[in-house]
């Protein structure tokens, strides 16, 4: 995944196709019947692949596995963030309305997480479905990433504006 965040525009596809095969087959070992916790971070890694790929509806499907009880607290936040900008890449302002509430509810418990949000930044940083406000959107996923509370609140309410238009 970190080499399709890397490479042109024409050579990434198959290598999120590769790193999407790589997540499947590690949902063989990890099963949620077995190791859910576990079991809930190839999908995490899935919904980001997708996120990046662009193939924004293929995310938002992904979102819908992890549950809050199969999901470390941690790792809530980067799911539903990831959801909201999803959502906004397909221009369902509806959900992007209901998954902004969520996230503000989810901002005093956010916590700091092992994931990396560096794949998420690139695609943030290049992506014209982010333009708009592309600085906050940035902001929210460092704060996500560091589980800062007061970070992940602030750019929520500085992309408002982006998100109601």
């Amino acid at each position: 995944m970190e080499e399709g965040e890397r490479v042109t525009a024409n050579k990434a596809p198959a290598l999120f196709d590769q790193a999407v095969q790589a997540y499947q087959y590690a949902l063989q070992v990890y099963t949620k019947a077995d190791m859910p916790r576990y079991w809930a971070i190839p999908h995490l890694n899935l919904e980001e692949a997708d996120f990046a790929a662009g193939r924004f509806n293929n995310c938002i499907q992904e979102t819908g596995i992890v549950t809050n009880d199969t999901a470390a607290i941690s790792y809530i936040a980067v799911r539903d963030t990831l959801k909201l900008a999803c959502q906004l890449g397909v221009g369902d302002k509806g959900a992007v309305l209901e998954a902004e509430k969520l996230l503000l509810s989810e901002a005093p418990t956010v916590q700091k997480s092992r994931w990396n949000s560096s794949g998420a930044v690139h695609v943030l940083s290049t992506s014209p479905a982010f333009e708009k406000g592309r600085t906050s959107w940035i902001a929210l996923f460092t704060a996500v990433q560091n589980g800062d509370s007061a970070g992940l609140t602030a750019a929520l309410h500085q992309l408002e504006p982006f998100m109601q238009h």
